[in-house]
């Protein structure tokens, strides 16, 4: 294994309100009062609004100084882009009226709206709300909605170690608050926020004015993005786990949140994990040589397992958050039934060599005498060589 795994929560902000060419208008009377309506959206089962996609209806509440003129009516497109409703409403001779509109909520008697997100992601709301204030010769009259919730989306990517193989199945978002009481803004909602090209982080877009806020938030909710089979390997680099605006993306109450402490999870029993993590159901492998069986790093062929990242959470409403699990180039995830045991372990080495190991004591070489000449054998008479009558 040449690297190990790497678990970025890279976080894109992009303020999510309405663009400003998705207009309906009324064409009445001069003294009803007629709306525009600007809006962003999608094309997720539960929708999420902008141009292309404005809401059927929205819900309506008027008031002047005298009292309350319009209380909860729902004003609904009737499919030639009009917005209507059974009885209709005029406007005041003088004075200034205020408008506040919201759709997928209601008032309740303290003029707040309660809220819970559905616990089936693809069927979340997108919870919106307009505000303004028009006289008489201010009509139509121009409601510029904004965005509640926060959108959390992910997504999935192998930087560097083209060897592994990830199968991603499931996404678990645990821990978060699903229910709250949200208070409309006192200011208007006029000045419209739209997601621009290379606006991403760009903060200077995002209107702290003209919004309300979020009370007595409770609950602890998971959220499991399922059946997602997306594989990354050696020619995807990158995959989208949950697209914006899509089926997929979470629709969440906006709020700070403390990590999961890694004390081990009982996933029998996952409402007793205390704060916030990911949960990632995959199977990694790595194939060293081309044409050999894989080995399984995490989880088998057939049966994939669990990791666990601890993560706190800052949201605030109107902003998407796409968080970006990217492997192959760090370390992060751990076993979320040990978390003293990471997931992902390289193999690496700490080298040492022996020192050369001297024998005890000196070992004495000393010089070794030369061994004598042998006497060469004597040479018998009447040989033809030497004796006494040699050559007579």
């Amino acid at each position: 294994m040449k690297k190990n795994l790497f678990w970025a929560a890279s976080i894109a902000c992009l303020c999510a309100s309405c663009a400003n060419d998705g207009v309906i208008e009324e064409n009445r009377a001069s003294d009803e009062i007629r709306f525009k309506a600007f809006a962003e959206g999608s094309t997720r089962a539960g929708s999420v609004f902008c141009p292309s996609n404005l809401p059927t209806s929205f819900t309506l509440y008027a008031s002047t100084t005298d009292g309350t003129i319009i209380n909860g009516d729902t004003y609904t497109n009737n499919g030639s882009g009009v917005y209507e409703n059974s009885i209709k409403r005029y406007w005041p001779e003088t004075g200034t009226v205020t408008f506040e509109a919201l759709v997928n909520g209601t008032k309740n008697d303290d003029g707040k709206v309660d809220f819970t997100v559905n616990a089936t992601p693809a069927s979340q709301t997108d919870l919106i709300y307009a505000r303004t204030e028009a006289t008489k010769s201010d009509t139509p009259v121009a409601l510029n909605f904004r965005h509640a919730l926060s959108q959390i989306v992910f997504k999935a990517t192998n930087t560097q170690d083209k060897s592994l193989t990830v199968k991603i199945d499931e996404v678990i978002l645990g821990n978060v608050k699903n229910a709250g009481v949200y208070e409309l803004p006192t200011a208007n909602t006029d000045d419209n926020i739209s997601e621009e090209t290379g606006h991403v982080g760009a903060e200077d877009k995002y209107k702290e004015s003209g919004r309300g806020q979020w009370t007595s938030t409770s609950g602890s909710a998971f959220y499991t993005l399922t059946g997602l089979n997306k594989t990354l390997n050696n020619t995807t680099n990158s995959v989208e786990l949950s697209a914006a605006n899509g089926a997929g993306a979470l629709m969440l109450i906006p709020g700070a949140t403390t990590a999961w402490d890694k004390t081990a999870m009982d996933l029998s029993n996952i409402g007793s994990i205390s704060g916030t993590f990911f949960l990632l159901k995959v199977t990694i492998s790595q194939t060293v040589k081309e044409g050999e069986a894989p080995a399984y790093i995490w989880g088998t062929e057939t049966a994939s397992k669990y990791i666990a990242i601890p993560v706190s959470f800052d949201w605030k409403e109107g902003k998407r958050y796409v968080y970006t699990f990217s492997f192959g180039n760090g370390a992060g995830g751990i076993d979320p039934e040990d978390p003293t045991k990471p997931v992902f372990v390289p193999i690496t080495f700490n080298v040492t060599v022996d020192e050369f190991v001297p024998v005890n004591g000196d070992i004495k070489v000393e010089e070794t005498p030369a061994t004598p000449a042998t006497p060469a054998a004597p040479v018998e008479n009447g040989g033809e060589e030497g004796g006494e009558n040699a050559g007579e």
